[in-house]
């Protein structure tokens, strides 16, 4: 009697210390508070989590739930990809008896792409839960919330759970509860989400943990995404069960870098992970050979292989490859699970070798039963492995499709039952009852049984299993049928596994009744259709009469896989690909290569063009025969790498064929070998020649300032768009509907700050405007107190290419006529008065001059203004550039030459690449030498170590890069830098985004970094700013160099977009370079510097490159002991110092860290006051960081005011003052000394009436009027009465120091009634009273209708304020009234840093041109 195929798990118990697994982190953090995770980042540094810890930021992230009326029982799904952030927040969730439903974050954000799709539609089925997400990617929700989409969608960021201080309590839900969801793929379909309970998941977890043999001393290795049920259940909830130490590596680090993988299980002694059949394929394909004697994998108990169909090949490449490093066959572990299992359902026994089944493929497909194959016939055999046996707590068993049991080596579907198995599909009622069968789920794969072993043969029914993820056929289906050109019905695509190329392949049947040389477009359209969607590749485009259905309607895609596996389509397909070798060559006459030279050319050609060598012959013109621009540089590379020389584009411009090419080589020159340029490296900064970049200010599309455009950079956010309804409407066309990385409020502009009529302002190109607006901002930023009226010879660098207000100008004219035009229209709209404009508004007198090298123009503006700095002609520059489209002209160009993308993105690096996006933007730095910047305590964002600039010369074509042009302007800069490329850590790209340009301007920077002995695994960042904003044309170099700046005050790298799938032509793995698609810590060695080179280059051919390095040495700042602070704001209008009031109240709110002295140094010494001012002492307490005592005022009479000082009876009205003996203040301690040695040397320490108290009294008014009368603001009066008549003398020159000493504590009537003749003067000359201590005495002296017309500042001290607060509180008062002061003076160098400060808050007032 036969076998049956039907297999028993034993019964597992869940300990009592734990029914659920809220419980069973409780447990593990109390018995095993040392061990934990370690997160591994991209650059190998390591972050430990203790389970402890874990436990303590869920009970936080919980409290914030609960605070946002999480509750228990609710659903919430995790967006989260940072595991470290996921794994906290899970947690909380599990400890709150939230249930969890993660999904990965959708790789696209564009409307109805298909992570998108699955959002939604998990969202739906969820009845629209709230979404947990990362901070980062704020934006991207926002958007969804705001777009209508999405009516009810409600988030939180693991930052917003981050803000509670306290931990929540724990809730224990019952073994039945629910607690998770674990949702399938699809885009098109209803989501399923599998239902799992705490029960479930301990059963599975437990009998993994029992099959694996894990305990506590295991050090577990994972790179599996928590959204995958492995990574989730095996790799976390697994070891976490058993207290073993986990590191975690996130998937991208494990794709780039498998060899660091191993590495730290080398370094660790790693005792098992999982993986997919992909990764273990992965690692052995990409570790090379030369790397495998620095691995030890010999700790390795064992690693599991499952989620994927596995490989024989697969695995016998792995174990032969690394059993060189200690890896073994039996630790291979084939195992085999489901989502609906939790996750395990068998795996072979620990220690036992794999086992492989090697049957006959013809029996298998026609007969469903298992033989062994005969006579060895390799055409007949497919080979399967061995998966082993159940797990504890589940059953399984092979059946057909009644739900009866078969017997072994009978190929039927397998079905589970356990407590571990799922109850079905959340809100999917439907879905759940065809689920199971006589209370057995139905798993959907087919497979059998042999000696009491699982083996998976396949899959049922419509589930295509492809690059390792489950698709839907009807997903894909439903993408193809947007191509339209193929009635609902006739598609069926079917999955297949090619046994000898060990692969899963997709098939698509396609019902097609027309010849085959018709049937080609149609092939391709599908083939292209799928890939752009979804990346998926179709092996097969098959045309078929009909596509064979049930009666009831249902596809039968086994049929069609049955036929083609029986080889009934083979002839058709032999007939497509010989009608596509006949479409591809012609009839010609071939030429064969005539000596060693022209073989290897034609075998480059072949290479390169992808077309046999045999059909092509040595007088065939390259191009004619599909070559282009990026393969003729491929060509030129392959030349160059074989001559071991460079050869340049000439070459192809005088030769067409392989013969011509053979004959032009052979004449050339030999090679001087000596001539090559020697790179002097000298890695310390040049004090003589470094330049710093103290000032930076930019409008870029989404970001008006340095911090949005920094949270935009770090949140990925593309801001690309169509033409805005409002651009439209000002560029006068309508029609306009290009995408466009577009400037918002061009039109706007603050006339009067510049004093600017309004018709004037209507008529300049908006480009100046701007500028005007952001040199403004950076010369704030560095401190250089723009609109100072002494000739500063600073020089102005522009680097301006278009200007298509024009094209308005032009319009008004032939409408309107010239007479309605502004006089200076003309140089309104000049490229040279961009310069021009700002040297006359700020009295600069250095040289102003615009630079038009296309795109390149900001970088060879910014070039030249170092070396004018360097060579001491200039004490520093301002480089600007601005790039406004204000009409499509140059969309329509730029068309016509193919540079813009067909797309809406800039997909830089990317294999379909295909052009950039254009982007709009304004971006102005200021530059100084770098001993100047440090001695003034400036804020250096970077220091420009080196720069060079060049031209291409001859290229394949006035656009067309010149890879020898690039190669040299990066040797020259080095050179410059004297800096060995090895130091750099990031490489911003000029990035085109062409198929041309990216392989271009990668292949020069390797060669360079190569020649220089780089290691490939130097792991150098490189992208470009363009993915994120569009290429900004003149001004690109400056959005360039603003994000590189960024990055390095941030210390971050940010990532560049849209780089799905690396270009194969960069051969990116062969350079030490690779692509930033993730915000990421820029980490350096200690004692080293971040440092990064910035490419840019233009049309015409003219290269720029930059080199800058961070400045982190400390500056040389006294230590500041005052512990209060005054504050001064100001601007040209009320408005806009309401609006600067309001930026600082939300700096003080939002930046706990924000140091109140800089701040106040920056504002009150390197800012220009105006005459709307507000001002207050401000302390560096932190309940005191608040304007709460601002005060506000305004002078309006174009000048400094004049102050008038009325003192009264100091010792009659004055007597609540502090306690002068605690008093800290330097000025005060040094005149109470002063003065007391004084009143000792003249003996009037005898005096009946002295004593110590009332000594300080007087030094502490003498004190506070000689720090105002030192402190630069205009007294020009100063009267006293009675007490107050001693110290107005004084402070007048009329007594010396020891006469005012005798009349105060004398209080010498005689002396008092002659001097005090001018008590009451006739007319106040002053425009400011400051009243101190007057009290009635002022109104007799001045009258009602004298004290309107003057401001009066009266000042009555407190008990409770210092010296300094009492000082710094007059300096304020006197302040908003409308008084200077020499703020050098009150904040000399080295008495304080500058720091970047929101900048001005310009009036938005529109000027256009309305035609």
């Amino acid at each position: 009697m036969s076998k049956k195929a039907i297999l028993y798990g034993k019964t597992v118990n869940v300990p009592e210390e734990y029914d659920s697994i809220s419980k069973l982190l409780i447990y593990v953090g109390e018995k095993y508070p040392h061990k934990g995770l370690t997160f591994i980042s991209a650059s190998g540094d390591e972050e430990f989590l203790s389970y402890s810890e874990l436990l303590g930021y869920a009970r936080r992230y919980l409290k914030t739930l609960h605070q946002r009326g999480v509750k228990q029982g609710d659903v919430v799904i995790l967006e989260i990809d940072n595991s470290k952030e996921f794994y906290k927040t899970f947690w909380a969730c599990v400890l709150g008896g939230i249930v969890v439903a993660p999904i990965s974050q959708p790789t696209s954000w564009e409307p109805n792409s298909a992570g998108l799709l699955k959002l939604s539609k998990v969202w739906e089925v969820l009845k629209k839960p709230l979404i947990l997400i990362e901070e980062p990617f704020r934006a991207q929700y926002q958007g969804l919330k705001d777009s209508g989409c999405f009516e009810g969608f409600e988030f939180i960021s693991t930052q917003e759970l981050e803000n509670s201080e306290m931990e929540d309590d724990i809730c224990y839900p019952g073994p039945d509860e629910l607690v998770f969801l674990q949702f399938s793929s699809g885009s098109t379909g209803i989501p399923k989400g599998v239902k799992l309970t705490n029960r479930n998941i301990l059963t599975n977890i437990i009998a993994i943990s029992n099959r694996f043999e894990s305990t506590e001393n295991d050090t577990v290795f994972t790179w599996l995404p928590h959204t995958h049920d492995m990574g989730m259940f095996a790799q976390h909830l697994t070891p976490v069960k058993n207290g073993c130490n986990i590191m975690v590596f996130s998937p991208f680090t494990f794709v780039r870098s498998p060899y660091m993988f191993l590495k730290k299980i080398t370094e660790h002694k790693g005792t098992w992970f999982c993986a997919t059949n992909f990764g273990y394929d992965w690692m052995t394909r990409k570790i090379s050979d030369d790397k495998l004697a620095s691995l030890d994998l010999s700790s390795l108990r064992f690693v599991a292989n499952g989620a994927e169909p596995i490989s024989t090949l697969v695995i016998d490449n792995f174990v032969k490859k690394f059993s060189k490093c200690g890896f073994r066959e039996n630790m291979m572990k084939p195992a085999y699970g489901m989502a609906e299992a939790t996750v395990g359902v068998t795996m072979p026994k620990i220690g036992t070798p794999v086992r492989v089944e090697r049957i006959c493929r013809t029996k298998m497909i026609n007969e469903n039963i298992v033989a062994t194959v005969e006579n060895n016939n390799e055409t007949d055999k497919i080979e399967f492995v061995h998966e082993g046996h159940p797990f504890d707590g589940v059953d399984v068993r092979i059946a057909d499709e009644n739900g009866n049991t078969l017997d072994e080596y009978m190929i039927g579907e397998i079905q589970i039952r356990g407590n571990n198995v799922t109850s079905g599909y959340y809100n999917n009622d439907e879905a759940t009852k065809d689920l199971f069968i006589d209370g057995w789920l139905r798993t959907g794969d087919l497979g059998f049984m042999a000696d009491s072993s699982l083996v998976v043969s396949g899959r049922i029914k419509d589930v295509i299993f492809v690059r390792g993820q489950n698709y839907f056929a009807h997903d894909l289906e439903e993408i193809i049928y947007e191509l339209d050109t193929i009635d609902r019905g006739n598609i069926a695509l079917v999955g297949h596994f090619n046994s000898k190329t060990q692969q899963e392949e997709l098939l698509a049947f396609i019902k097609y009744k027309s010849s085959i040389e018709k049937f080609l477009p149609l092939r391709k359209s599908i083939i292209d259709k799928l890939h752009e969607a979804l990346g998926v590749e179709i092996t097969h485009v098959i045309p078929v009469s009909a596509i064979p259905k049930t009666t009831s309607g249902k596809v039968q895609r086994f049929q069609l896989r049955k036929n083609f596996e029986n080889g009934e389509y083979d002839d058709l397909l032999r007939e497509i690909e010989e009608c596509i070798q006949k479409k591809q060559n012609k009839e010609k006459s071939i030429q064969q290569p005539r000596n060693e030279l022209e073989m290897f050319l034609r075998e480059s050609w072949s290479k390169i063009l992808n077309i046999p060598e045999q059909s092509i012959s040595i007088d065939d013109a390259f191009f004619a025969l599909g070559g282009n621009s990026i393969k003729a540089y491929q060509l030129l590379d392959e030349i160059s790498k074989h001559l071991k020389r460079e050869v340049g584009s000439e070459l192809l411009a005088s030769c067409k064929t392989i013969r011509q090419i053979s004959e032009y080589i052979e004449g050339m020159p030999s090679v001087d070998k000596n001539s090559a340029i020697e790179l002097e490296t000298d890695n310390r900064i040049d004090m003589d020649k470094a330049v710093a970049i103290t000032g930076l200010a930019l409008r870029l599309p989404g970001a008006k300032n340095q911090q949005e455009f920094w949270n935009n950079l770090c949140s990925k956010k593309d801001c690309i768009s169509q033409i805005s309804p409002k651009r439209k409407e000002l560029s006068g066309k309508p029609e306009w509907n290009d995408w466009l990385g577009e400037l918002e409020d061009i039109e706007c502009f603050d006339n009067e700050f510049f004093e600017i009529s309004a018709e004037e302002a209507k008529f300049m190109d908006p480009q100046q405007r701007l500028i005007l607006e952001t040199s403004y901002e950076a010369l704030e930023d560095a401190g250089m107190i723009p609109g100072l009226e002494e000739e500063r010879n600073i020089g102005v660098y522009s680097g301006i290419s278009t200007n298509t207000y024009y094209q308005l100008l032009a319009r008004y004219i032939e409408k309107y006529g010239a007479e309605k035009l502004h006089p200076n229209t003309m140089v309104g709209n000049m490229h040279n008065i961009t310069a021009a404009i700002i040297s006359h508004a700020y009295n600069f007198t250095g040289p102003a001059l615009s630079i038009d090298t296309a795109c390149s123009s900001f970088l060879a503006a910014l070039h030249h203004a170092v070396e004018a700095i360097r060579h001491k002609s200039i004490e520093g520059a301002v480089v600007t550039s601005a790039n406004i489209l204000v009409v499509p002209i140059a969309h329509i160009l730029s068309k016509t030459a193919g540079i813009v993308s067909s797309t809406k993105n800039a997909r830089v690096f990317d294999k379909d690449a295909d052009g950039t996006v254009l982007g709009e933007g304004v971006v102005v730095v200021y530059l100084e030498p770098l001993a100047k910047a440090i001695k003034e305590n400036k804020n250096i964002y970077a220091v420009i170590r080196g720069s060079a600039i060049n031209n291409d010369g001859y290229s394949l074509g006035i656009m067309a890069p010149n890879p020898k042009g690039q190669y040299k302007v990066l040797l020259e800069a080095y050179n410059d830098a004297k800096l060995s490329p090895g130091e750099i850590g990031y490489i911003e790209a000029h990035g085109t985004g062409t198929t041309i340009g990216d392989p271009i301007e990668v292949n020069a920077l390797s060669k360079l970094f190569s020649e220089y002995n780089v290691e490939k695994s130097s792991n150098i960042g490189i992208g470009s700013v363009k993915t994120n904003i569009g290429h900004l044309l003149s001004a690109s170099g400056g959005a360039s160099l603003a994000k590189v700046l960024l990055c390095l005050k941030n210390k971050k790298l940010v990532p560049s977009l849209h780089m799905e799938e690396i270009n194969p032509a960069l051969q990116i793995e062969k350079t030490p370079f690779y692509v930033v698609q993730e915000v990421e810590e820029w980490k350096v060695k200690e004692g080293s510097t971040r440092k990064a080179g910035i490419n840019s280059f233009g049309l015409g051919g003219t290269n720029v490159h930059l080199i800058l390095e961070e400045w982190n040495q400390s500056h040389n700042i006294q230590k500041e002991k005052r512990k209060v602070n005054l504050l001064t704001l100001s601007a040209k209008s009320e408005r806009a110092l309401e609006v600067m009031i309001k930026q600082t109240e939300d700096m003080l709110r939002d930046l706990p860290e924000l140091n109140i002295h800089d701040m106040c140094f920056t504002r009150n010494r390197y800012r220009k006051h105006y005459s709307y001012r507000a001002a207050c002492v401000i302390s560096e307490n932190e309940k005191a960081r608040t304007l709460e005592g601002i005060k506000r005022g305004q002078f309006l009479k174009g000048r400094s005011a004049k102050t008038c000082i009325y003192i009264g009876d100091l010792k009659k009205n004055c007597k609540d003052i502090p306690n002068l003996f605690d008093e800290t203040s330097e000025t005060f301690i040094k005149n109470f000394s002063e003065i007391s040695e004084c009143a000792k040397k003249h003996g009037i320490t005898d005096l009946n009436h002295y004593n110590r108290n009332d000594l300080a009294h007087f030094t502490y008014w003498y004190s506070l009027v000689r720090a105002l009368k030192d402190s630069g603001t205009n007294i020009n009066e100063i009267y006293g009465v009675n007490s107050g008549q001693a110290l107005a003398d004084a402070a007048n020159g009329k007594i010396d120091l020891q006469t005012a000493l005798r009349m105060y504590f004398q209080e010498a009537e005689g002396i008092l009634e002659e001097n005090g003749a001018d008590s009451k003067p006739q007319r106040i000359k002053s425009d400011i009273v400051l009243s101190i201590c007057m009290q009635e005495e002022l109104s007799d002296i001045l009258p009602e209708e004298v004290q309107s017309k003057l401001k009066i500042v009266d000042f009555q001290p407190s008990p409770e304020g210092s010296f300094d607060s009492s000082l710094l509180t007059i300096i304020g008062e006197l302040y908003v009234a409308g008084a200077d002061f020499n703020w050098d003076y009150i904040y000399p160098d080295g008495l304080g840093k500058l720091m970047n400060l929101p900048s001005y808050p310009f009036e938005k007032k529109s000027f256009w041109i309305s035609c």
